[in-house]
C-alpha cells in the first residue's frame, strides 16, 4: 500500500530525476518530479506537497532561493536537500541534508523519519 503523502522532488540531473522519481512513485500516492526551482515553485501552490526533496545547485533557480520562496509561502513543509556539496549545506535551515550520490535506502529512511516526526507533533 501506497503512503499518501504528496512529494516534490526538483532535480536538474535527468537520469538522476527519472530514477528518483520512479523509486518514489512506487512508495507515494502523489509525486511530481521537476528540473529547477521555477519550475518547483510553479507547481507547489497548485500541489501543496508534504515533502520537498531538491538539489540545491540547478539552472533559472537554485534550491536555495526555492527554499526561501516555499518558506515564504508554507513554513511547515518538510524539506529534505540533496547536495553534492556538504559545504553548500552547512547554513541552511532543511529537515533532513542527503550527500549525492544519493542512496534511495537513506532518502527513504530519511523520508519515513519526517512522516513520523510530523504526525507525532
Amino acid at each position: 500500500m501506497k503512503i499518501d503523502k504528496t512529494i516534490l522532488y526538483v532535480e536538474d540531473e535527468s537520469i538522476t530525476r527519472l530514477l528518483i522519481c520512479r523509486q518514489l512513485k512506487r512508495e507515494f500516492n502523489n509525486v511530481y518530479c521537476v528540473a529547477n526551482g521555477q519550475e518547483a515553485l510553479e507547481l507547489f501552490g497548485k500541489v501543496s506537497p508534504d515533502i520537498v526533496i531538491t538539489d540545491l545547485s540547478m539552472p533559472v533557480m537554485s534550491g536555495f532561493e526555492m527554499i526561501q520562496e516555499i518558506k515564504k509561502q508554507d513554513n511547515t513543509v518538510l524539506i529534505i536537500v540533496v547536495s553534492a556539496y556538504r559545504k553548500e549545506t552547512e547554513n541552511i535551515d532543511v529537515d533532513c541534508i542527503l550527500t549525492k550520490p544519493v542512496d534511495i535506502r537513506d532518502l527513504q529512511s530519511c523520508i519515513d523519519k519526517l512522516i513520523h516526526k510530523s504526525t507525532c507533533d
